[in-house]
């Protein structure tokens, strides 16, 4: 259906160049003029955005997100650059365009591509290097890398000789103060987004049917807050708005919180939420070298290549995180590529850039919040540590440089993995879900084994307790026909699927922990024969049983999302979310 006013522009004619500016015609609309003068002045075509459209545009959005939850890249080689408002930047986010732009037609080729050890289609190679819409010179690529990784480290030497003299008066300020004047804090000295979720607010931002609803419904509560407008003038200059808005929007959303879509973990309000997340974000970052949490930050950084904050650039060379070279240009090797010890330029560049993001934002805070201890230090050399100056009649002098001092409050919050005193660590959250706060990850062949041993236990005593306990049996039969669901079902089904829920699906989770804790073995005697002699064939050996423990997890987290699927409609508190009257 047509909802465009009857003067309005139909989508065969596009109007005359404009001479007047939005301000103005919406002036006009509401001084009363007739709509037909003011259509006839704009410059901008206003299409009621169709079916077929709004369908592509949320199909469009929900790649997007699978693709960021997958951690999977664009399957091709030159992408678009987004549009951004005002014609500044072209879509590079924060830096202005460099390198030539690219386009299909002249995509440049690979290193990886003519190898024999990898091929065009390389799955490991093909992501570091591409999706790209510039290509930048090796001068260019060499500064920015050298400029980052200065800049990284200097930060990091700097954070850790603070934390050596005052981590414990960090501890001590950082705790009185109160959860609005933490988050007022962070807001001065970073760039993140204020709420939790950061990474799904900057998404519904950022994605057409998301932004198309705000953009909407904020010009039609502008237009609407005009006395005396009709309704075809407000449905008018709404959908002028929008199209005015709507690039605004679309850049703001991309070049706004670069801390949050670079590092999506973080948040105003997780920060500031319990004073022990930084701390522990601190020592974890400090504790830690950054080469050691490059494989972390190369998982986190999909979202922000997808909406381009950077701009995606191509050079033919890799960036090191081996820690001899670290930051450092290098020419493409397909075994060091393999191994993580080198990235793509493309890639690698995020990367580089979110790691130095993190020790910028760590070093404003440890500034931020000793406040008038820092104020008399001044970092001269950002490797060799902060200089004391201390003010003496009105003129600063150098003084000595002060001894590290025991940290007892920092040391005790260390041992106790910063959780708070008699708080279990396991209850208090995922070692997934928070892996920023504690370590880096790392494949641990023995730890693997030892928690896959654990939930295999977990399967064998459920299917121990069934055997032996009566009234375990009898529980779950009396929760699982508790449900609307059964109430449709004749005997003979009911039955069955009280044999699937309760009988046969504990069956089939303790046979695959078995199948899953076999290979945990089988990787353990891998890892083992590669600590005893590095030779190739040991190498081949330990790839392929960490590939066949990839695939048993796979296959098992498929099988579970088919028992969930299966299974949640006669689930206690989920019932009231169908509607039994079609069954």
């Amino acid at each position: 259906m047509d909802h465009r006013p009857k003067s309005a522009p139909s989508s065969g004619s596009m109007p005359p160049k404009s001479t007047i500016s939005w301000r103005q015609a919406t002036k006009m609309f509401f001084a009363g003029d007739r709509l037909s003068n003011a259509t006839d002045e704009l410059d901008v075509h206003l299409d009621d955005i169709s079916v077929e459209d709004a369908d592509i545009r949320s199909k469009e959005g929900y790649h997007i997100v699978m693709a960021v939850l997958t951690r999977t890249k664009r399957p091709v080689k030159v992408c678009p650059v987004p549009p951004i408002s005002g014609g500044g930047g072209a879509g590079e986010g924060m830096e202005a365009p460099s390198g030539t732009l690219l386009t299909e037609d002249d995509a440049p080729v690979a290193p990886f591509e003519n190898a024999s050890t990898c091929g065009k289609d390389c799955g490991i190679c093909l992501p570091q290097y591409f999706p790209v819409t510039r290509s930048v010179p090796d001068k260019e690529a060499t500064d920015t890398t050298a400029e980052l990784q200065y800049s990284i480290a200097a930060n990091y030497e700097y954070l850790n000789s603070v934390l050596t003299l005052y981590a414990d008066k960090i501890v001590q300020r950082w705790k009185k103060l109160s959860q609005s004047k933490r988050a007022d804090l962070l807001l001065d000295i970073a760039d993140l987004y204020p709420d939790h979720p950061a990474q799904a607010h900057k998404f519904n931002a950022n994605l057409k049917p998301a932004k198309d609803w705000y953009i909407r419904r904020m010009a039609r509560d502008i237009s609407g807050s005009q006395a005396g407008v009709s309704q075809d003038h407000m449905e008018f200059i709404t959908r002028y708005m929008m199209e005015m808005m709507r690039p605004i929007v679309q850049a703001h959303s991309r070049t706004a919180f670069v801390e949050s879509w670079l590092l999506p973990y973080l948040d105003v309000e997780t920060l500031s939420q319990s004073p022990l997340f930084l701390l522990s974000l601190l020592h974890s970052r400090t504790a830690y070298a950054p080469y050691l949490w490059a494989s972390f930050d190369k998982m986190n950084i999909v979202g922000a290549e997808h909406v381009q904050v950077l701009g995606l650039h191509y050079n033919p060379n890799c960036i090191s995180f081996h820690p001899d070279s670290y930051g450092a240009l290098c020419r493409w090797d397909g075994q060091l590529c393999h191994r993580g010890i080198i990235m793509g330029y493309s890639q690698g560049i995020y990367v580089l850039t979110a790691q130095s993001r993190m020790m910028g934002f760590l070093r404003a805070f440890v500034d931020g919040i000793l406040g008038d201890i820092q104020q008399r230090r001044q970092c001269t050399d950002g490797t060799a540590g902060p200089d004391d100056l201390i003010a003496v009649g009105g003129s600063a002098e150098q003084a000595p440089r002060p001894q590290p001092q025991p940290q007892p409050r920092w040391g005790q919050l260390v041992q106790g993995r910063f959780f708070p005193p008699g708080q279990i660590a396991a209850t208090s959250w995922s070692s997934h879900a928070n892996q920023h706060l504690i370590a880096p990850p790392r494949a641990d062949p023995v730890e693997i084994h030892s928690k896959i041993r654990a939930l295999h236990q977990g399967a064998l005593d459920k299917l121990l307790e069934l055997q032996t306990d009566r009234g375990c049996v009898q529980l779950a039969v009396k929760e699982l026909c508790s449900c609307y669901y059964f109430d449709f079902l004749d005997k003979e089904q009911e039955w069955d699927r009280i044999v699937d829920e309760v009988i046969l699906l504990p069956i089939r989770r303790e046979r695959w922990w078995r199948q899953t804790l076999k290979e945990c073995e089988n990787l353990i005697e891998s890892y083992n024969m590669l600590e005893k002699e590095d030779s190739q064939d040991n190498r081949l050996r330990y790839d392929m049983s960490m590939l066949l423990l990839e695939d048993c997890c796979s296959e098992q987290l498929n099988i579970a999302i088919q028992d969930v699927q299966y299974s949640l409609p006669y689930q206690p508190g989920f019932e009231d979310c169908y509607d039994w009257s079609q069954v």
